[in-house]
């Protein structure tokens, strides 16, 4: 592929942003990047449980509960843990810590 002139780039540039619907701020350096974390584990304590021990969620909905146990497994991967996630009645979780 050939290289890309200027006004390849700012064509493409206006394509996918308007520059009137939004502000850009001038390049600053040297600010450290946040640690990434998914807002569904901040929520939770998977950090404090012992093996063996658990905490309930409820009124969760569906896509919640899926993002629930998705979380618990990433977690426990990060943390070089286990979690396993049991329905208890509807809208209700429980997430044990079994290693």
């Amino acid at each position: 592929m050939g290289k890309t002139s200027q006004m390849d780039k700012d064509l493409l540039a206006q394509k996918f942003i308007d520059q009137e619907d939004c502000a850009v701020s001038e390049v600053i350096r040297d600010i450290p990047l946040p640690r990434r974390q998914s807002c569904i584990s901040a929520n939770f304590p998977f950090a404090d449980l012992d093996v063996g021990d658990c905490f309930m969620v409820t009124e969760l909905k569906e896509t919640t509960e899926r993002r629930l146990r998705s979380s618990a497994f990433n977690t426990g991967r990060r943390l070089e843990r286990k979690f396993t996630c049991r329905r208890i009645d509807d809208g209700t979780v429980g997430v044990w810590r079994v290693e």
